[in-house]
């Protein structure tokens, strides 16, 4: 059927697409998509993307039209329009015009839980010469599922989704726990200073070096089996530390906590993605959904110091473990028989695994670790001057150096540093690394100053009730603050309170009540819950493709991992720095200065009772 004259100027509105690979399949040729992706008994069609000017409202400079039903139709003649691409071998003009493959979406076009086909073909160019050249994109494809939102959920989406809200809640709860009760710990174990900061600073390492690769081993292996290992290996790591008796256990268990919480924390925000394409889960739409998971980090925030405090203080440390692994012991078998995903490769699993970056991941990892471990043993242990420092420092450097020049020939890198060239993205990554700095400074060590001040530990957790109830509350009524006042301004004042909050923090002293740091605490608070949610709509509004967009939330959750790991070590070698210069000045203590240093996280009920004042 030839275009109609009301159509022809739609077609120079319409190009093909066939240089985009798929993020799966990124070094096939256009003959191996081809083969991969057309069934045999699939007729001719012509594969078309529309410009970004017809998609009024849509994120993408480029958007692939979702699949029509797979019905017979007849062969129509089309002349060759100026810009359509033929196949080798192909005359313009024929009857057959051939298959041009194009990158598939990366969330295929299947309901959740359905076992549909998934076809990744466009409807032909005769459907369009049906259309008006005004016709809305609504009107052209009326029976396209992301053009329409579902009437609703079933039973398995909102128990699939109860069960990733509570396992987050147990991943993030594992993270704050041990605030209060790190004193205790330190006491039993015989903890030195630096070792006792380097405990929740080693499960936070171990989430961060994990993270990048969960993220491509999601494609390769698929969200599901890879969760549900990182929920084995996650419950492994709390009974290990709910179970050691020494400190190197102690550690491996941490680091096996670790590496769960990273697989929980990437695989949930990668799973919302593939739960379905209506436009709930676009990227606009999606927000609510990871609002909601937040809040459960918020809830675990405000829960964490106070029951591990309790425990610390009545029947040990050792059981703030336990409510992990019951947790993640319920999610794991909820999971197993709920979750249910698309497959999205067919390909075997050798060759999938060939395009992971393990090159790329092993070069990030060394670069991080062996800096972080340079600068923040610098100082409390080491001089600068030492070659325990610089060495490590300047291996560290060099791999960096080398990941990034490597990163530029990789297609797929560990991470898709390619959403960094917008700078409201970049900003958000950097935001949200300093969100994570203070976030872990303050979650760990204003216990640590309320104890000193001759709190106990449950009281120590309750006084971070203002903190961690203005966080929830303001995230909480994110949603409509940012619906009514956009996440531009939300950024700005999230950062105003923040910082507020924080530079009056200056003024806490051995002798302040209440009524000073309560509402300290709320300002600082109600920065942190502006800004969670308003950097994560910032860096899924900078997405300019399938694969940005998928891994943006999970590179903002990688930026903030590590900028809480880097408080933690950071705010722990400021501690010790401090702690040696005040005891050296005391003419009681400056004999066994050292000795009170290196272990004054035990001796934190003694610091309470001794004067440091000359």
């Amino acid at each position: 059927m030839p275009l109609t004259n009301s159509s022809s100027h739609l077609v120079d509105w319409l190009s093909t697409d066939d240089h985009h690979p798929h993020p799966l399949r990124s070094h096939s040729s256009s003959e191996d998509l081809m083969a991969h992706s057309t069934p045999e008994s699939t007729p001719p069609r012509l594969t078309i993307a529309i410009k970004r000017s017809l998609l009024s409202r849509r994120r993408y400079s480029f958007h692939i039209i979702p699949p029509v039903p797979q019905v017979p139709s007849k062969a129509f003649t089309c002349p060759s329009p100026k810009g359509f691409v033929h196949a080798a071998g192909t005359s313009p003009g024929s009857s057959d015009l051939p298959v041009i493959p194009v990158r598939p979406p990366l969330r295929p076009t299947q309901s959740f839980g359905s076992s549909s086909d998934v076809s990744y073909y466009s409807p032909t160019l005769s459907e369009f010469g049906k259309k008006s050249m005004f016709a809305s994109v609504e009107e052209m494809f009326p029976d396209q599922e992301v053009l329409t939102a579902r009437s609703g959920h079933g039973w398995r989406f909102y128990a699939t989704f109860t069960c990733l809200a509570l396992l987050n809640f147990s991943c993030d709860f594992s993270t704050t726990v041990l605030s209060t009760a790190l004193p205790a710990v330190s006491r039993d174990l015989d903890l030195k200073t630096l070792q006792a900061f380097w405990l929740p600073g080693s499960l936070l390492l171990a989430e961060a070096l994990c993270q990048p690769l969960f993220m491509r081993l999601a494609h390769a292996l698929g969200c599901e089996q890879i969760l549900l290992s990182g929920v084995v290996v996650f419950i492994s790591g709390s009974v290990m530390s709910a179970l050691a008796k020494t400190i190197a256990l102690l550690f491996a268990g941490q680091c096996l906590q670790g590496i769960g919480v990273g697989a929980t924390s990437i695989l949930t925000e990668l799973i919302l993605g593939q739960f379905g394409t209506t436009r709930d889960f676009q990227p606009a739409g999606r927000g609510a959904w990871t609002r909601s998971t937040s809040h459960l980090f918020s809830i675990g925030l405000a829960l964490g110091p106070v029951l591990g405090g309790a425990c610390a203080q009545n029947v040990g440390w050792k059981y703030v473990f336990w409510p992990q692994v019951l947790l993640g012991s319920l999610t794991l078998i909820g999971l197993a028989f709920l979750l249910r995903l698309p497959v999205v490769s067919t390909h075997p699993v050798s060759e999938r695994l060939a395009k992971v970056d393990f090159i790329g991941w092993t070069l990030l990892t060394a670069a991080v670790s062996m800096m972080t471990t340079s600068i923040f043993r610098s100082g409390p242990t080491h001089t600068w001057s030492s070659y325990h420092t610089w060495v490590p420092l300047a291996l560290g450097f060099t791999c960096f150096t080398m990941w990034c020049l490597y990163n530029g020939y990789r297609i797929e890198p560990a991470l898709p540093m390619g959403i960094f060239q917008d700078r409201s993205a970049a900003v958000a990554c950097f935001g949200a690394l300093v969100q994570g700095i203070l976030l872990a400074a303050i979650i760990y060590f204003m216990p640590m100053f309320f104890q000193i001040m001759g709190m106990q530990p449950i009281m120590s957790g309750i006084s971070l009730a203002p903190w961690t109830l203005g966080i929830l509350a303001v995230s909480v009524a994110s949603g409509a603050i940012i619906s009514a006042a956009g996440s531009r301004s939300m950024v700005w004042a999230g950062w105003t309170l923040l910082a507020v909050g924080c530079g009056l923090m200056i003024l806490f002293s051995p002798t302040t009540t209440a009524t000073l740091f309560v509402p300290v605490e709320l300002i600082a608070g109600a920065g942190l819950g502006l800004l969670t949610p308003s950097l994560t709509t910032t860096i899924e509004s900078a997405a300019s493709n399938d694969d940005e967009s998928i891994h943006a939330v999970p590179l903002l959750i990688y930026s903030n991992t590590l900028g809480q790991c880097l408080g933690i070590l950071g705010s722990g070698a400021i501690f010790l720095t401090a702690m040696e210069k005040g005891v050296a000045h005391n003419k009681y203590l400056s004999v066994g200065a050292a000795a009170y240093t290196e272990a004054a996280a035990s001796f934190i009920n003694v610091i309470n009772t001794t004067t440091l004042e000359p």
